[in-house]
């Protein structure tokens, strides 16, 4: 089976102006990881790039279904964080990024992305309550079998 997202995605700004929460579940299937599914009430700060280069890479744009993925990756653990890079692209290829942009992005996790890796906890707001007020529990399913 050929790579692909299972559904569209959907995100709420949070106040602070910077994250996002994801409204519905969300996946992406690969050969690699198998079935990744990201849970409704993950919070994402979506594509990482500095401030300075916003003019020519914003945080959004066709790479952040990819973002959003490679976040809940760094975020679990659930593969190991070159995986994780690999799936960015993935997702960035599946988001027709134009080459030259999944070039510079990809290249860029994996040269600066050890800093995220060692230290993800700290920099993103964990959830606390989905929109439903029901509590964020972190679930999520992978398998490579589906």
């Amino acid at each position: 089976m050929k790579s692909h997202f299972t559904n569209e995605l959907e995100l709420h700004p949070l106040p602070d102006g910077r994250n996002f929460r994801l409204a519905h579940v969300f996946g992406l299937f690969t050969p690699a990881t198998g079935l990744i599914v990201v849970p409704a009430g993950f919070i994402t700060d979506l594509a990482s790039i500095p401030r300075l280069f916003w003019n020519i890479l914003p945080p959004f744009g066709k790479y952040t279904a990819g973002a959003v993925i490679h976040d809940y990756l760094y975020r679990t653990r659930l593969v190991s964080r070159a995986l994780a890079d690999r799936t960015l692209l993935t997702g960035m290829k599946l988001g027709r990024v134009p080459f030259w942009q999944r070039l510079v992005i990809y290249w860029n996790v994996r040269i600066f992305g050890g800093f995220a890796w060692r230290d993800d906890a700290r920099h993103l707001p964990k959830p606390t309550v989905r929109d439903s007020g029901e509590p964020y529990r972190g679930h999520h399913y992978m398998s490579r079998h589906d």
